[in-house]
């Protein structure tokens, strides 16, 4: 206590105060701060500077502890793939199971191939979601740009412009975003679940517009391999021909 005294140049008066202990230190300086309009003063910088320094601690420990945003988080992570070979377990609304595998190789192609008895390949390339039903033989198109899974091949991964967050939360060691498209929300969204530490992308659901989920799960992922392009060609060239423009 003394020294703290003498730091800011202030010394217990002497004048004796028949209500305060005239044996204690600490009488005579609560005596000093009540009778020297110094001691008054320099109690009262002393005090502002501690208070000062202890709410600068706090919010120093408060910036260290805040998580990264979400959004920004992964923003970060997509655009740091190069490519993905996974497992999947897909959930239909029904209920129904089926698997397959999951290829994705950045930028702008991405394969969805499912395993009998399901006769179903689905590949994002050359600007186009085609869609391969084997047992019909049959294939159709849509442009990438109106397939919100299609979104994770871009180039440049952004959750803003023609896409719009409708929420983002990171808890319970998971990250939770939740898009659609900025000018069609009615067609639905997609939400997009991440593992924190380390990030990693673990599930997907597919919401259409009437409100029906599809459940996506991923396993056993592989990360940074190179992939063929023949895995984003569809079998028959015929069926990855670009659709015929209409007149």
């Amino acid at each position: 206590m003394g020294s703290w005294i003498l730091d800011i140049g202030i010394k217990p008066s002497r004048v004796r105060h028949p209500r305060l202990d005239r044996g204690s230190l600490l009488s005579a300086y609560k005596y000093a701060a009540l009778s020297d309009p110094r001691a008054r003063a320099g109690m009262t910088m002393c005090l502002g500077v501690m208070l000062f320094i202890l709410l600068f601690s706090a919010l120093s420990c408060l910036a260290q502890e805040s998580p990264q945003d979400p959004i920004k988080k992964t923003e970060d992570y997509l655009n740091s793939l190069t490519t993905i070979q996974s497992d999947f377990l897909q959930i239909s609304p029904e209920g129904k199971e089926s698997t397959g595998k999951f290829y994705l190789s950045r930028p702008g192609k991405i394969r969805w191939q499912y395993e009998p008895p399901v006769p179903v390949l689905i590949i994002v390339a050359n600007g186009l979601v085609s869609y391969y039903d084997a047992e019909l033989d049959q294939v159709s198109h849509v442009p990438s740009s109106s397939n919100l899974a299609a979104f994770l091949a871009r180039d440049r991964i952004a959750l803003s412009g023609d896409i719009k967050v409708l929420s983002a939360k990171e808890e319970f060691g998971l990250i939770t975003i939740v898009i659609t498209q900025s000018r069609k929300p009615e067609e639905g969204n997609l939400t997009l679940i991440f593992s924190s530490d380390p990030m990693q992308l673990k599930k997907m659901v597919v919401t259409d517009a009437s409100g029906k989920e599809t459940q996506v799960s991923f396993s056993n992922p592989i990360f940074g391999v190179p992939l063929e392009d023949s895995l984003f060609i569809m079998p028959n060239p015929r069926l990855h021909e670009r659709p015929r423009s209409r007149n």
